[in-house]
């Protein structure tokens, strides 16, 4: 009988040798199969770099989120949408955002501390990590005013997005630099 995560592939990606192919084909860019997330579905095996990739967007999803519902809380409040500074106060969200944004950056360059990825992807980790982490510092030791433009928590959600981007374009482009052996 088939296992059950083939059956699923099969009904999502197709035949199964097409995805075993494509993987084979993404592993050409990347240095081991340790870096491959998907990996995982063709070995039954978890390595740390699948871990870590998503301990990265875990990591990056609450301060992302609270930044948007910091200078929404009052429709969220409205409709009863139980979002962290609803539930927990303005007080506490903006301190959470800040150990978040905190732990980022040394989950962030995690890739590059265990040897997975090269200068190029580390270095890009640290400063956006760093910019990130910049940007939560006045959201995190302010309140909101009477006629507030929320400007600082508007700025970090929208850095929140392009860091996201940012980052995993920077683990791109490092296993093609080094694919192309510009890079060891």
């Amino acid at each position: 009988s088939d296992h059950p995560a083939k059956v699923v592939i099969d009904k999502v990606v197709g035949r199964y040798e097409k995805y075993e192919h494509k993987v084979v084909w993404l592993q050409r860019f990347q240095p081991t199969q340790d870096a491959d997330p998907a990996s995982i579905t063709v070995t039954g095996e978890i390595t740390l770099m699948p871990v870590l990739l998503f301990a990265i967007i875990f990591m990056w999803t609450p301060p992302h989120f609270w930044a948007l519902a910091l200078f929404v809380k009052t429709d969220y409040a409205n409709v009863g949408i139980p979002m962290m500074p609803v539930v927990k106060g303005e007080t506490s969200t903006r301190r959470q955002i800040l150990i978040y944004a905190a732990l980022l950056v040394p989950i962030a360059a995690a890739p590059w501390f265990i040897g997975g990825t090269s200068f190029v992807y580390g270095v890009a980790s640290l400063a956006l990590s760093l910019a990130f982490l910049a940007l939560s510092v006045p959201v995190a030791f302010r309140q909101t005013g009477a006629n507030d433009t929320m400007k600082p928590e508007k700025r970090l959600f929208a850095f929140s997005i392009i860091y996201l981007f940012a980052l995993f374009a920077a683990l791109v482009a490092d296993r093609v630099l080094a694919y192309q052996g510009w890079i060891a």
